[in-house]
């Protein structure tokens, strides 16, 4: 029953045994290594009450052996703000990728030069469609002081392959390394990677010589900085 091409199969997510496992399997990753935080694949893919189980059970597990602040976010690649809120709600996950400012700014102001009211609008929705209070035993900020800006990933074109235009990417990424939130800067995007659609927007990084010459790379280096 996978909803995906390729043979993914469905895993039974809602049996609590398969639930159990799940918790196993991410904890034991962070025990093993140390990690600070998960980037977990297509929250929307999985019902709500995984997630209720999952993330309550992966950050109680944790901070049992001292692991406190840990940070999960997720991937629900959809433009309804609403449906993407919903995961930071009833103790899922701290946060998720700000695919609605994906669209609604990125692409529709900076690329397409829309009205600039629409960076006001969307924002002013964030405590209506995230969860204003933290998680608990999670890193103490609340989910709508955590969202996930980016300009493009591993799944959508990049900035330059809509818009070739370097000094409009720069203005892009000002908003985004200033907003209020998280960042999530794709690798490449300070060599100026242009490529298109999924594959083409997986290039390879050597390619580039690691160039730290060019004026994105020192715009991202100093805006890191600061």
């Amino acid at each position: 029953f996978g909803d995906f091409p390729g043979g993914l199969k469905d895993v039974a997510t809602e049996l609590p045994e398969v639930r159990a496992a799940m918790v196993d399997a991410y904890a034991k990753w962070v025990e093993e290594t140390d990690l600070d935080g998960f980037r977990i694949d297509t929250l929307k893919h999985v019902e709500h009450g995984f997630w209720q189980t999952f993330g309550p059970a992966v950050r109680t597990r944790l901070a049992s052996q001292g692991k406190n602040n840990f940070f999960m976010f997720g991937e629900s690649f959809d433009g309804d703000d609403v449906r993407n809120g919903s995961y930071t709600r009833n103790q899922e996950v701290d946060s998720v990728f700000y695919f609605a400012q994906k669209y609604q700014i990125i692409d529709d102001v900076f690329k397409n030069r829309q009205a600039t009211t629409k960076v006001r609008a969307l924002w002013d929705q964030k405590a209506t469609n995230y969860a204003t209070e933290p998680l608990e035993s999670s890193v103490g900020v609340p989910p709508h002081k955590l969202i996930v800006g980016f300009l493009d990933n591993h799944d959508v074109a990049r900035f330059l392959f809509d818009k070739p235009d370097t000094e409009v990417l720069r203005n892009a990424l000002f908003l985004q390394l200033t907003a209020d939130g998280m960042r999530g800067t794709d690798y490449g995007t300070e060599q100026e990677f242009k490529g298109g659609n999924d594959p083409a927007n997986r290039e390879d990084l050597w390619l580039s010589g690691y160039r730290t010459d060019n004026p994105t790379f020192q715009f991202v280096s100093r805006m890191s900085r600061l």
